[in-house]
């Protein structure tokens, strides 16, 4: 049920590893945002979906653990757009 909410009806769908067990995460991450599984005692699985490529890694980055994309590849090229926007931010003084 969690993921026809949270995953399946939007555009873009994107599965993550982060660098924190599930257990960890659990009460960070609410059920409407995706689906959190484990995979070992230091890594969870999330799948999330959302409108736009921008709503996903905000979603993810809002988690506050280190990530990486899982699938779908073919985001991983705007991931790297927003990426270099980011840091330009960043390197502003």
């Amino acid at each position: 049920m969690a993921e026809a909410i949270s995953y399946a009806p939007y555009r873009h769908r994107a599965r993550f590893k982060l660098a924190a067990a599930a257990a960890a995460l659990a009460g960070r991450i609410p059920p409407w945002l995706g689906v959190l599984e484990p995979l070992d005692a230091q890594h969870s699985l999330l799948s999330i979906g959302a409108e736009t490529p921008e709503i996903l890694i905000a979603q993810v980055i809002m988690c506050g653990v280190d990530f990486e994309l899982v699938e779908p590849e073919h985001l991983r090229p705007r991931f790297q757009e927003i990426a270099s926007r980011l840091n330009r931010a960043a390197l502003v003084s």
